[in-house]
C-alpha cells in the first residue's frame, strides 16, 4: 500500500503479503526501527490500521536473565551457527490502531515513536545493572544486521505478537519523580505523593509483620524509582523477590499508580561467599562482649594488633596475635589465649570472617535510571552473627559516606525490616548501640534508613526519638503517616510493584 509521508524516514518496504487473513507490510527506517501495519479492510478500501513499531539491539551477555525481570513483552531472538550464537532484544511499542487517514496515523505514529525511544532509553539504563550490553541493531556491524534481517520468520512472528503489556515506556518514566515517595491514596481518592527527604530515619510501627514488610517494600521501591540504592537486610529469604515483576497492574491503577508492575535489579550478597564481617571494622569490646570474654586484656589485644594492620582473615589475625612480642602491657599467657579466643570464634562461625567488604559494589549509584537494590540474606545466620554482619556492613557504609564531600541528597537508603533484632531498646549491647550510633549521623552523611518494628519502644531511643516520618498500621493497608513538624495523616497504601 502506499505509505503516508512519516517523519524519521524515509521508510522502506522490506514485506507485503497476507497472514492469517490480514494484509501485513513491513517497513524499516534508517535508524533500522521496524514498523509492522497489519490492515484493516473493508472490501477493496482500507478503513485501517494496527500499528507496532519495534526497537532492535544485539544483546551481549545474559539477556535471559534481564528479559524475565521485565514487567513487558518483548521478544528474545537468538540464532546460532556453527560459527556463533547471536542475540536479538526486540523492545516493541504498545500496539495502536489508526484510522487511513494522514493525519490520524502519522500523529499515531509520531506518538508511538516517541514512546518507543524512551522506553528503549529506560531499558538501556537498567541492563546495565545486569552486565548486559544491549547495542542498537543500526550501529552494529554489518554482519550482524545482515543475520536479523534474513531471518525468515521475522514478519510472522512480528505481525502475531501478543502484545500484552499495558503501559509503555514513556508512561513509566513520566510518573517516575526524582526524589518521591509514592505512598498510596486517601480515603477520599486524592493521591499521596511526599518528597524523598521527608523519609531519611523512618520507622514502621504495630500491625502484623506481614503489613510492616508490605509498607517498607513500597518505601523501598520508591526509593530505587527515585535512583536511591537500597540495601535490605533480610532475615526471611523472602526480598530476593524484588527483583520479580508483580502481578498488581490493574490494582495498581486503582490507587492511580500509573507505573506497571515492576522487578527493580537485584545484587545478592551471602554471609561467608561474597560477604563477611570485616575483621578491620570489628569492635573489640563489643566483640568481648558478645563471646562472652570476661578477661578486660583480650579487646585491649585485639584493638592494638588490629590498629597495626590490615586483616583478610580470622587464620592471619589469630597468629598475628600469638605472635605478638609479650610486654609490660600484655603477657605472653596473655596473647596466647586471646589467640586462642580469636581461633575459636573461628571455629564457632566459618567463613564468617574476613577481610574488606565490596562497599564501592553494594552502594553502586550507576548510570542508570532506576537504582540497585543490595540485599544482604541473613536466613543462614543466628541473631549473634547477624548482628555482627549488620554492624560490619553498615560500619563500612558509614565510613566511607564520611569520607566523601557532604551533599544535600540520599544516596543511599539501609532497610531493617525486624530492626529489634539489630538496634533494641535495651542499652546494654555495646555493638547495638554502635549501629544506633552511626545510623542516627546517617542523614548528614548522605545516608537513610528505613526500619520496622512491633512497637517503638522496642527500638533504641537513641533512633526512636528522633525520626523524621513515623508510620504506624492501623489495618492492613491502612496506616498513620506523621511527618516531622506535620499533622498525621491516613493513607491507603499501594500495591506492591515488585512480586511479593
Amino acid at each position: 500500500m502506499p505509505l503516508f509521508k512519516l517523519s524519521h524516514g524515509p521508510w522502506e518496504l522490506l514485506f507485503s503479503g497476507k497472514f492469517q487473513e490480514h494484509e501485513v507490510e513491513l517497513y524499516s527506517n534508517p535508524d533500522k526501527i521496524l514498523m509492522v501495519l497489519v490492515f484493516e479492510k473493508k472490501l477493496d478500501r482500507i478503513e485501517g490500521a494496527i500499528i507496532e513499531l519495534y526497537k532492535v539491539f544485539s544483546a551481549t551477555g545474559e539477556a535471559e536473565a534481564f528479559t524475565e525481570t521485565l514487567p513487558r513483552e518483548v521478544i528474545l531472538l537468538t540464532k546460532h551457527d556453527d560459527k556463533q550464537t547471536l542475540k536479538f532484544f526486540m523492545l516493541g511499542s504498545k500496539p495502536s490502531y489508526s484510522r487511513w487517514i494522514e493525519e490520524d496515523f502519522t500523529k499515531e505514529t509520531e506518538s508511538l515513536l516517541k514512546r518507543l525511544e524512551t522506553s528503549a532509553t529506560m531499558i538501556k539504563d537498567v541492563s546495565k545493572a545486569y552486565e548486559l550490553e544491549l547495542k542498537e541493531i543500526a550501529e552494529s556491524d554489518k554482519e550482524i544486521q545482515v543475520a536479523f534481517f534474513t531471518q525468515p520468520l521475522l514478519t510472522p512472528m512480528l505481525a502475531t505478537s501478543s502484545h500484552g503489556f499495558a503501559e509503555s515506556g514513556e508512561q513509566i518514566i513520566a510518573n517516575i519523580n526524582k526524589g518521591e515517595i509514592v505512598l498510596g491514596l486517601t480515603r477520599d481518592k486524592h493521591k499521596v505523593v511526599e518528597p524523598l527527604a521527608f523519609f531519611t530515619k523512618t520507622m514502621v510501627n504495630e500491625g502484623e509483620i506481614k503489613d510492616r514488610q508490605k509498607v517498607l517494600r513500597v518505601l523501598t521501591e520508591s526509593a530505587l524509582l527515585s535512583n536511591v540504592t537500597s540495601l535490605i537486610f533480610d532475615w526471611t529469604g523472602n526480598e530476593l523477590q524484588i527483583g520479580e515483576a508483580g502481578n498488581k497492574s490493574a490494582e495498581l491503577q486503582k490507587y492511580l499508580v500509573e507505573i506497571d508492575s515492576l522487578g527493580f535489579p537485584v545484587k545478592k550478597y551471602t554471609p561467608g561467599e561474597n560477604l563477611n564481617v570485616d575483621l578491620n571494622l570489628i569492635n573489640p569490646e563489643g566483640i568481648a562482649k558478645q563471646f562472652g570474654v570476661g578477661e578486660k586484656n583480650f579487646p585491649r589485644i585485639l584493638r592494638k594488633i588490629i590498629e597495626k594492620g590490615k586483616f583478610s582473615s580470622i587464620e592471619e589475625l589469630a597468629e598475628k596475635i600469638a605472635n605478638e612480642e609479650k610486654s609490660e602491657e600484655f603477657t605472653d599467657y596473655e596473647l596466647l589465649k586471646s589467640a586462642r579466643i580469636v581461633s575459636l570464634m573461628g571455629i564457632r562461625y566459618p567463613g564468617l570472617f574476613g577481610g574488606e567488604n565490596p562497599i564501592q559494589e553494594i552502594t553502586k549509584k550507576g548510570n542508570q535510571t532506576i537504582a540497585r537494590a543490595s540485599v544482604i540474606n541473613l536466613s543462614s545466620l543466628d541473631n549473634r552473627a547477624s548482628l555482627l554482619l549488620i554492624h560490619s556492613v553498615i560500619k563500612g557504609i558509614f565510613e566511607d559516606a564520611k569520607s566523601k564531600p557532604k551533599k544535600n541528597e540520599i544516596s543511599s537508603m539501609i532497610i531493617l525490616a525486624e530492626a529489634g533484632k539489630a538496634i533494641p531498646s535495651e542499652q546494654g549491647d555495646i555493638i547495638s548501640n554502635d549501629i544506633a550510633s552511626m545510623m542516627s549521623q546517617f542523614p548528614e552523611n548522605g545516608l537513610g534508613f528505613c526500619i520496622g518494628s512491633e512497637q517503638p519502644i522496642d527500638i533504641s531511643p537513641q533512633l526512636s526519638s528522633d525520626l523524621s516520618a513515623k508510620i504506624n498500621i492501623v489495618s492492613e493497608n491502612d496506616v498513620g503517616v506523621q511527618l516531622k513538624g506535620k499533622k498525621v495523616y491516613r493513607v491507603l497504601v499501594r500495591p506492591e510493584l515488585s512480586k511479593n
